[in-house]
């Protein structure tokens, strides 16, 4: 498993941290261009979770609803 920090993910739902710090994605097989689905997701900011899902070849971060 390799981690990659990602700025084009949006916020984070709960602090709405964007570049200032990265988003921390754990990926078997992403790169920084490409994420997959079920990969986590980590905001560097205030630690909430998510998983990335993909539709239409565009991922996103459904977020942990704590």
């Amino acid at each position: 498993m390799k981690t990659l920090n990602i700025t084009w993910l949006g916020s984070c739902e709960r602090c709405g941290s964007t570049e200032d710090k990265p988003h921390r994605v754990e990926t078997e097989r992403g790169h920084g261009e490409l994420l997959y689905d079920g990969d986590e997701v980590t905001c560097q900011q205030c630690d909430n979770k998510g998983v990335i899902s993909c539709d239409d070849g565009i991922a996103f971060v459904e977020w942990s609803e704590e």
